[in-house]
Order: structure tokens, then C-alpha cells, then sequence
């Protein structure tokens, strides 16, 4: 039994640090790859530079309320719905057509981005 909640704990361990290390990483990536939306969605260069900087407010932005709200109801719950909310917003974002749907997206990856890295 011993060694199931020490695997556990390990598993745990592993899915928070993975979970705090894909919000930063992908707001990164953006940041490298804006020539790139910038060609394959036909945007101008002064809306694509939005995308990671429109990430970084929202996810600083809210933080500190999600913090609140984890602290007062349970902090796995709030991380549970930070990942399906950056998951989500992920999915979404790849698969947007305009430069506006992408805006749109990448605000519910930051919120999800936030709920995570909150906790």
C-alpha cells in the first residue's frame, strides 16, 4: 500500500510540473513563430503581435483572483479546469482560420494558462 501512495505521489508530482511548464513554453513558441501566423493567416503585423501580448496581460492579469478562488475551494478542482480550459484554447487556436478567431482563442488558452499557473 506504501508503495502506491509513493507512486502516486510521483505522478502527481509529475502532472503539476508538467502542466506549469506548457503555459510559458507555448506563449514562447508564439512569440517565435509570429512571421509565420502572419503569412498563413494574411493579418497585419500589428495584430499579430497581440497574440503572445494579449496572453501575457490575461494570464497576469488573472492569477491572482484564480489564486483566490483556488485557495477558498480547492486548488486540484481550479487546476483540473486550467487544463481543459489551455487545452481548449489550444485546439482551437490551431485550428482558427482568421487572425480574429485566433485572438478569440488564445484569450480562453490564457485564461486556462492562468488557473494553472496559479496553483
Amino acid at each position: 500500500m506504501e508503495a502506491l501512495a509513493k507512486r502516486r505521489k510521483w505522478f502527481s508530482l509529475f502532472a503539476v510540473n508538467l502542466g506549469n511548464f506548457a503555459p510559458p513554453l507555448d506563449t514562447g513558441i508564439m512569440s517565435l513563430i509570429l512571421p509565420t501566423i502572419a503569412i498563413n493567416l494574411k493579418a497585419p503585423i500589428e495584430l499579430v503581435f497581440w497574440v503572445p501580448l494579449e496572453s501575457l496581460i490575461i494570464t497576469a492579469s488573472f492569477m491572482p483572483i484564480f489564486g483566490r478562488f483556488s485557495d477558498a475551494h480547492g486548488r486540484k478542482r481550479f487546476f483540473i479546469l486550467g487544463l481543459a480550459l489551455f487545452s481548449i484554447g489550444a485546439y482551437l487556436s490551431g485550428n482558427s482560420q482568421t487572425i480574429y478567431e485566433l485572438l478569440i482563442y488564445r484569450v480562453i488558452q490564457a485564461l486556462g494558462g492562468a488557473f494553472i499557473l496559479s496553483n
